[in-house]
């Protein structure tokens, strides 16, 4: 599929003439001759420009799909953000009839995010995302699945704020995703905390499930009314925050008003390098 693409922009080229006169007439016909050690001043020299170098391209390719269904999305627009700043980029495309998307994006950006919108889903953002990946997914919530799993975990958005939603997973030799239990998640700054249900595979609420859950929890998180900017995600186990033994790994994001952001977090490889820390049991 075609992207739609921003064609980077060239410096102009401007080609100046600089005009030398040539001779006058005395009255009585004899040419006035230039004195040859003083040469007529040609003015001062004018940089005519160069061409920039091309801007360095690479092709993003991914399916859109539904969160809760899995099911391809057509016709989303997806724009590319910049992974540092949260500015969106001008570079965007339509999925097509099967949800792909192949976006022509800039090579100096290693990572991105992505916006998604669609009729009848929540704008939706993803981050920390490589630029030059082939076989990504991206994610869309619908309306509904949003104000489902919010009446679920028992919070009511606040449209000013966004709603952030993911997973702890640590990643095995493999590169598989394996889902981390037992662990908590505080952001920063605050919103509302909740995690899934093992059995149901739905959100609760805090007092029902206090921590990541394996089964049907999936090791999945929800977290309410966000303030606006750059969010930093912290995951840990026990009690402690700031204990680094505890710690599981980080992220950081952007959220923005009325949307929400899907922002998974990864067990930190230098502590956890050989398997899997979620502990046999959560007391």
């Amino acid at each position: 599929m075609k992207s739609c693409k921003l064609i980077p922009g060239l410096v102009a080229m401007t080609a100046v003439f600089a005009l030398a006169c040539g001779s006058d007439s005395n009255g009585g016909g004899t040419d006035v001759v230039a004195d040859p050690g003083k040469p007529n001043d040609p003015g001062p020299t004018i940089d005519q420009g160069k061409t920039d170098t091309p801007m360095q391209m690479v092709t993003f390719k991914a399916v859109v799909k539904d969160n809760l269904t899995k099911a391809v999305i057509e016709g989303a627009e997806v724009t590319a953000i910049d992974n540092d700043t949260g500015d969106m980029l001008t570079y965007q495309t339509l999925s097509d009839g099967q949800g792909n998307i192949a976006m022509e994006v800039p090579a100096d950006h290693e990572l991105l995010g992505f916006r998604v919108t669609a009729d009848l889903f929540k704008d939706t953002y993803q981050f920390n995302i490589d630029s030059d990946a082939q076989d990504e997914e991206i994610w869309a919530v619908s309306v509904n699945g949003f104000e489902m799993a919010a009446g679920l975990a028992g919070f009511v958005p606040d449209k000013t704020k966004s709603v952030v939603a993911g997973a702890i997973y640590w990643v095995n030799e493999a590169g598989e995703e394996e889902y981390v239990s037992c662990g908590h998640v505080v952001a920063d700054p605050a919103g509302e905390y909740r995690y899934f249900d093992e059995f149901t595979g739905l959100p609760a609420p805090l007092a029902d499930v206090p921590h990541t859950m394996a089964g049907k929890g999936e090791g999945r998180f929800v977290v309410g009314n966000v303030p606006p900017g750059l969010v930093t995600l912290t995951t840990y186990f026990g009690d402690d925050p700031a204990s680094t033994d505890d710690f599981i790994g980080t992220a950081k994001f952007f959220a923005y008003p009325d949307s929400i952001a899907i922002t998974n977090v990864y067990a930190d490889k230098d502590k956890y390098p050989a398997e899997n820390p979620s502990p046999a049991t959560c007391e």
